[in-house]
């Protein structure tokens, strides 16, 4: 890579770096934030959080955070441009920094409001994607040595974050796992010589430090209620295997993948190029499945649309979600079926099937447990923009020309900070309201009021349960505030 790209590269992430700490500056704590940086944070530490959950390293990062707006700020517009920056470095598109920000600021509201609009949900869910993507984009510079050097730091280093990957969300842990095992196994594959298998140290030390972690999460006494049924929260569903199947399918599918605009208008796109552009490097067989799989998507991306317009969400039962769940399955098929035609035609994209199987196991452990939630399928989000990026790589030399020209860099750059800037204006909106009204409660209970209402605020379906009056909500936010104990707090109740 030249100096001159590389500065240019680095620019760009810097100028990202700052456009991300801004918003980020200016989104509130809310829920599980005002838990977590109160009395009530310190009292799960004293037992390790035995008995509540095993992602030790999360709750850590959450209780950081909470007690530092400055240290809340760099981190959460660190790891984002962090995130960004690997994208681009594993799919090797020019500009997939930015096309990565545009998406994630253009992914569905629920998700976003309950990731990136909420510190706690931003330490388990946009941390854990991120840092198992740093090992993804180490282990593919480490294929590219023409024999693996031993390291013993490096062995080192790569068993702790193992060890982190898997003590952050449950459903990464047990990705990680699979992921270190994949990759160990391969790289004692490839570096064959002479009809001799070397053992990579690199990343069996990988699996060792994610097997580590993952004894450390699930011996947590949480994951035994769990099981039996007991636990406050979390539950698994497995009376009838093949029943649970189905309406887990249907679950991930109306929760997460229909909601997906803007990929699957994107993915559209990019199959109906590559079908029209190659159509003479194609049989005639495949120049059909390649316009049928563009089709399917196209399909896809009007339900997906029509979705957006009801709010984002769907009805998990009915009509719609019948349908919504039949397109997601066709629209993996077509993801599926594209990958396998471009797998013959070039080289090397074992990778975007890898990904593939990555979004169906880093989901599939919602089949069998409940709640679900929108922030959950964060990752997956972020594997799909992870494919597509790699999918621009594969088109036409004419077609991917234009993606990578300067104008096409300004386009994105622009659209990226654009959204930016505006949702940094939203939640500077909101967190000022939020302060505002916290000093008029301060004001009234100062003034022995005993009782005062929560009005909601502005825009804040942009962040998580930010006027929730459920009963642990209203201690959180008096501990986290220094509020009088015997102060109700009330909903606004009006109109």
């Amino acid at each position: 890579m030249q100096n001159r790209q590389k500065r240019a590269i680095a620019i760009r992430m810097g100028c990202m770096l700052v456009l991300f700490c801004v918003m980020c500056r200016f989104i509130p704590y809310t829920d599980d934030d005002l838990r977590w940086g109160s009395a009530m944070g310190v009292s799960r530490l004293k037992n390790f959080f035995d008995g509540y959950g095993g992602r030790y390293l999360g709750y850590l990062i959450i209780m950081t955070l909470t007690r530092s707006e400055i240290l809340k700020t760099v981190f959460m517009g660190a790891v984002l441009t962090l995130l960004c920056f690997l994208v681009r470095e594993i799919s090797g598109y020019e500009y997939a920094d930015l096309l990565t920000a545009a998406a994630l600021f253009l992914s569905p509201l629920p998700m976003f409001s309950q990731t990136v609009g909420w510190v706690s949900g931003y330490a388990n869910y946009v941390t854990s994607v991120t840092f198992t993507m740093i090992y993804m984009a180490w282990f593919l510079r480490f294929l590219k040595q023409k024999e693996p050097k031993k390291c013993v730091v490096q062995v080192a280093l790569l068993a702790l974050l193992g060890l982190a990957n898997t003590l952050i969300v449950e459903h990464f842990t047990i990705y990680n796992v699979v992921l270190a095992a994949v990759t160990a196994v391969y790289s004692y594959r490839k570096f064959g010589k002479r009809g001799k298998r070397i053992v990579c140290l690199q990343p069996l030390g990988y699996l060792l430090g994610c097997l580590a972690g993952a004894a450390w999460m699930f011996s947590n006494s949480a994951y035994r209620q769990v099981a039996d049924g007991t636990d406050w929260y979390r539950q698994v569903d497995g009376d009838n295997l093949v029943k649970t199947m189905f309406k887990g399918i249907g679950r991930i599918c109306v929760f997460g993948y229909c909601s997906w605009t803007f990929l699957h208008v994107l993915l559209f796109v990019l199959f109906l190029l590559f079908a029209f552009g190659k159509r003479n490097e194609l049989g005639r067989g495949k120049r059909l499945a390649a316009v049928c799989c563009a089709g399917t998507e196209g399909i896809m991306a009007l339900f997906s649309a029509a979705v957006g317009l009801r709010s984002g969400r769907m009805p998990a039962k009915g009509l719609w979600s019948l349908v919504g769940t039949g397109l997601c399955i066709l629209s993996v098929a077509a993801l599926l079926i594209t990958s396998i035609i471009l797998l013959r035609v070039r080289e090397n994209f074992g990778r975007i099937l890898f990904l593939i199987l990555s979004i169906c196991l880093v989901d599939g452990p919602f089949i069998v447990v409940k709640p679900i939630t929108p922030r959950v399928f964060f990752g997956a989000y972020v594997f799909l923009v992870l494919i597509s990026c790699m999918l621009v790589e594969t088109l036409p030399d004419k077609s991917r020309r234009v993606w990578r020209s300067r104008t096409a860099g300004m386009i994105l750059g622009l659209a990226a900070a654009g959204l930016c800037l505006y949702d940094t204006c939203i939640y500077r909106q909101i967190d000022r309201a939020d302060r505002q009204r916290l000093e008029q409660i301060r004001q009234q209970a100062e003034e022995g009021t005993k009782t005062v209402v929560l009005h909601p605020l502005e825009y804040e379906e942009y962040v998580h349960d930010i006027s929730a009056v459920e009963k642990k909500n209203v201690r959180g936010y008096k501990s986290f505030y220094g509020l009088p104990e015997d102060l109700e707090i009330l909903p606004d109740e009006s109109d």
